[in-house]
Parts: C-alpha cells; structure tokens; sequence
C-alpha cells in the first residue's frame, strides 16, 4: 500500500485505504488521531475481589471499579480518565 496521498476522485479507490476517495480520510487530507486509546472504558461494580492494575490497592465484590481499554481493572481512586 502507498503512504501518499491521493486527490479525492468520484468513484475511484484509495490505493491505501480502499474506500471511494470522495469518502476516504486520508485523500481528503483530514488530520485523525490514531493514537490508541487511554483511561477507563467503563465503570461497574466488581464481581470478584481483585487488585487494582494501576495502585495495587485490593478491592472487594460490590466495589465500583473500572476496566481500561487495555483490559486492566482500576480501583476508582485510580481514575484514569
């Protein structure tokens, strides 16, 4: 795939991304960011005692805890967000 970038054309393909280049981010020469994403996905009560992936304070079932978008579970003193 090529990193340069193609002026949008109506109904031809990006040669990187493959979407009409009309529709295509990268042809259109928007500015995304990729980088991944950090903080807490969501918020829950624990199920199961567990141990806080960031602090390594313990909590117990009933707590409000969090899971990271990298799959870790977070006290909620560690608000990540």
């Amino acid at each position: 795939m090529s990193s340069s970038k193609c002026a949008p054309m109506p109904d031809l393909r990006c040669d990187w991304s493959d979407l009409l280049t009309a529709e295509c981010a990268h042809c259109r020469k928007l500015d995304l960011d990729t980088s991944p994403a950090t903080g807490v996905a969501r918020w829950f009560l624990a199920s199961y005692a567990g141990r806080c992936a960031h602090c390594g304070k313990s909590f117990e079932v009933g707590d409000r805890i969090g899971r990271t978008f990298d799959d870790q579970y977070v006290c909620s003193t560690c608000d990540l967000t």
